[in-house]
């Protein structure tokens, strides 16, 4: 096992033969290779000028080895160009991708060269940075960290060393997007460590570190910052860097954006106190540390960190990814209220961490023993209130959403019926969606609660009543399980089953174009559960990709039966539908604009073509009229044909959409079982 397998390398080209391997002609007419920057596990990194568009770039060259495994190939490819498809200050710019020839595949990447110095390399030379300065460096590597993850990526590496100041603006930007899925899957190796300070001659400016801060800690090779190879048996072959990894990559489980904002938090931690929160060469007792061990407090290393930053910091850190920050917007937030002063209190707001405990033990919002917890160990720790809220954030006993409503004086609010209210998920004009706490069974549910306005409306309530009623008897893999309905004083609710994943919309934005195989088996079991709710005389009446959710076991219908309630949907995109029907316009049905009296399935199999040509287009059928005009083009146009925005669609498939989106009824799918017979019978 290497420790220190990247190395920064003396001036001078490399040997382009055995870099690149293969004919190099079409290579040197279009760069001149200046120096080789350095190697790693997976590649190597050189200095280059781009003859045709003269500029400097650098270009990451993938090993040989690589090439041999079609798999890892594909998927390097795969995620290459959805890099390549971002834009964003603080990432660096992918400028283009050569693939390697089939006899001796040596791909590579052109990117945006960038002059400045690392954050491994800046807390190499001047220890620890100022609080204010790691804060900022931090928040534009979440920023940037959000960027990825909404277009549907997971850096998996996030570290000190990727992470890199420009010296003309001081702009940070993030490296190495996605390559590191290169890695062989008998073995996790890292990326290069980024430029050294050699051919960064002008690194950013970085005022000395305060008085108070430690000394500056060692971090050379041997503290694991620079690149090293894990063997399978500690990580199962996941992406990362030991000492910045998350729990769930040293337990090879499956990883999502949450795993960046553990690794954030390492390299925040870093930045504060020059060490990293579990610093040692022994894999065995890094994986412990991750896994079991908190970290030091790291305002008893730094005593001049204000302690509402320091919790935001142990939040990030958490082992459960459910108790982190759950994106990078989310901890941008946090951040920023961490560096503010608390806002003057309104009418009922707590002012005392007494009267924040209250609210715990009165609303049953904590266990005995985190209540205990707290009597004894933590309002003698932490007496003013922002600092005991703060801290029971960071430790995971309440979400951010909870603390906010408590200290607003709402926390009886949160707890409805058996429930225990967590996070905002959305809201609509019928009501606001949450995450919530069973507090019998013990599960976690999502709850709709009806918005107060409308629960003073007799008739509207009446058909709650009617719609729930109806919808508990569905029971299928495809649609999402309604619990119960239940009201409580002048609030009515919903209780559903929380389903785990990403909505058809967020999936079609993050990854068009999707292949049309893939388009056509979600539209497949979006029909098998249609036909399922058609079997109980309910129509959906709102179906759209935002309404579909991707989970690990399938597609899940969402929001069955409550789209009666709804004139406007959580995006705003819905009209006011009262006067003739109801849905969503880009995807609603002709008879549904025409306030038809006798709408039926056939309308849900509209709703479903409009979707299905969103899935496969990545627009909507109708995306540039204008509002008032969509009744016109539901009513008298015929969508775009899909091939012109898709060339690559099967005609079969192609064709199933434009059935679905007939405008007469009876020239549809008559059922949904129907339509799951013509996608059988597509060609494979």
């Amino acid at each position: 096992m290497s420790t220190d397998e990247t190395q920064a390398q003396p001036p001078g080209p490399p040997n382009d033969y055995d870099l690149f391997g293969g004919d190099l002609d079409s290579l040197d007419r279009r760069y001149e290779i200046l120096r080789l920057i350095g190697r790693g596990g997976m590649g190597s990194v050189v200095h280059a000028r781009d003859r045709s568009l003269d500029r400097e770039v650098a270009l990451k060259v993938i090993h040989g080895h690589f090439g041999d495994q079609s798999e890892s190939f594909n998927l390097f490819l795969r995620e290459a160009r959805a890099a390549a498809r971002m834009k964003h200050p603080n990432l660096v710019i992918l400028y283009d991708i050569f693939e390697g020839d089939a006899g001796n595949r040596r791909p590579f990447l052109s990117m945006e060269f960038i002059e400045g110095i690392s954050l491994h390399e800046l807390v190499n030379r001047d220890g620890p940075l100022p609080v204010w300065q790691a804060r900022e460096f931090v928040r534009q590597a979440a920023i940037g960290l959000q960027h990825i993850h909404e277009n549907g990526l997971v850096h998996r590496d996030i570290k000190p060393a990727n992470l890199m100041v420009t010296a003309r603006d001081h702009v940070l930007k993030i490296l190495d997007l996605g390559i590191a899925l290169l890695t062989p899957r008998n073995l996790r190796s890292v990326s290069p460590v980024p430029m050294p300070p050699s051919v960064t001659p002008t690194p950013a400016p970085v005022p000395p570190a305060p008085p108070t801060a430690p000394a500056p800690a060692v971090v050379g090779p041997q503290s694991g910052l620079h690149s090293i190879q894990v063997a399978n048996d500690l990580t199962g072959g996941i992406v990362g860097t030991p000492l910045y990894m998350s729990p769930e990559q040293w337990h090879s489980s499956q990883v999502d954006t949450r795993a960046d904002i553990y690794s954030l938090g390492c390299t925040f931690y870093v930045l504060l106190t020059g060490s990293p929160p579990f610093p040692s060469d022994d894999l065995h007792r890094l994986r412990h540390g991750h896994l079991h061990d908190d970290p030091p407090p790291i305002e008893d290393l730094r005593p001049d960190v204000p302690r509402a930053l320091a919790a935001v910091i142990r939040k990030m850190l958490a082992k459960s990814p459910l108790e982190r920050y759950q994106t990078p917007d989310e901890f941008i937030r946090a951040l920023d209220r961490s560096s503010q002063p608390p806002p003057p209190p309104t009418p009922g707001a707590l002012t005392t961490a007494d009267q924040f405990t209250n609210v715990l033990k009165n609303e049953r919002l904590l266990t005995a023993k985190q209540l205990d917890a707290i009597d004894t160990e933590l309002l003698p720790k932490f007496p003013d209130l922002s600092t005991f809220a703060a801290e029971l954030v960071a430790r995971g006993w309440l979400t951010a959403f909870q603390m906010d409503e408590i200290l607003k004086g709402r926390g009886k609010e949160l707890a409805v019926g058996g429930y225990v209210l967590r996070d905002k998920l959305g809201e609509g004009g019928f009501g606001i969606v949450y995450t919530a706490r069973q507090l019998l069974q013990n599960r976690d549910v999502a709850i709709k609660v009806m918005r107060p306005e409308m629960s003073r409306n007799v008739e509207a309530i009446a058909r709650f009543r009617r719609e729930i009623r109806a919808a508990s008897m569905l029971s299928h893999p495809n649609v999402a399980t309604v619990f119960t309905a239940d009201e409580e004083g002048d609030r009515l609710y919903l209780v559903m089953e929380l389903c785990a994943g990403q909505n058809l919309e967020a999936v079609v934005k993050a990854r068009h174009p999707v292949p049309a195989h893939e388009v056509c088996e979600w539209v497949r079991q979006t029909a098998a559960g249609l036909q399922h709710i058609h079997d109980k005389n309910l129509l959906h009446r709102d179906l759209k990709p935002s309404n579909l959710m991707l989970t690990p076991s399938g597609i899940k219908i969402l929001d069955l039966g409550l789209t009666r309630m709804i004139s406007t949907d959580a995006a705003g995109t819905s009209m006011n539908l009262t006067t003739f029907g109801i849905g969503t316009p880009h995807y609603a049905s002709p008879e549904m604009f025409q306030n038809a009296p006798n709408i039926d399935g056939r309308s849900d199999l509209y709703n479903l073509g409009a979707t299905m040509y969103h899935l496969l287009a990545g627009c909507q059928p109708f995306y540039q009229e204008p509002a008032p005009l969509l009744v016109v083009a539901h009513l008298m146009k015929l969508p775009p044909p899909i091939t012109g925005h898709r060339p690559d669609v099967p005609a079969g498939v192609a064709a199933v959409v434009h059935k679905l989106m007939a405008k007469s009824p009876a020239d549809r799918y008559q059922t949904p079982a129907e339509l799951l017979a013509a996608i059988d019978a597509l060609p494979k």
